[in-house]
């Protein structure tokens, strides 16, 4: 794989990009966990060129400003692979790519998971979570003694 493609991706994932875990309760009352990652852009060209290098499934979604919308999604162990190939090209999402690699897949067909397992599948879970929250900086004018540029 050429690295200018790897990079591409990374910068995709970065910037447009999500890496996160669903957790919901399955039909046989067990909890489950989907890792994914996720891609949205306007630009359809951009997405079925990661797709077409990738693999991946490219979703079109309502309408964003006036646009179409499309999400580019893996899942899995693919996302894992993934991750595993572009974490050192990272740098904003580069923590959740780390525990999204260390988090455990388990075979489909296995019911019950070790009470140790299931701890760790909840912590990542939840870190990522964490991590992927919206932060928002709060400055006040006590905050800045002087400017930082001053044009006169």
């Amino acid at each position: 794989m050429e690295g200018w493609k790897l990079g591409y991706l990374a910068g995709m994932i970065d910037g447009e990009g999500n890496i996160s875990i669903f957790k919901a309760l399955a039909p046989s009352r067990n909890l489950t966990f989907r890792p994914s990652i996720r891609i949205g852009n306007t630009n359809c060209d951009s997405l079925q060129f990661l797709q077409t290098e990738f693999g991946g499934t490219l979703y079109l979604t309502p309408k964003q400003f006036g646009k179409d919308a499309y999400i580019l999604s893996w899942y899995g162990t693919k996302a894992q692979e993934l991750l595993k190939l572009i974490s050192d090209k990272l740098i904003i999402k580069k923590k959740q790519a780390l525990l999204f690699i260390s988090f455990p897949l388990s075979p489909t067909n296995r019911k019950q998971i070790a009470k140790e397992e299931q701890i760790l599948r909840e912590s990542i879970y939840l870190q990522i979570k964490e991590l992927n929250k919206r932060n928002v900086l709060e400055v006040t004018f006590t905050d800045v003694e002087e400017p930082l540029l001053d044009t006169d």
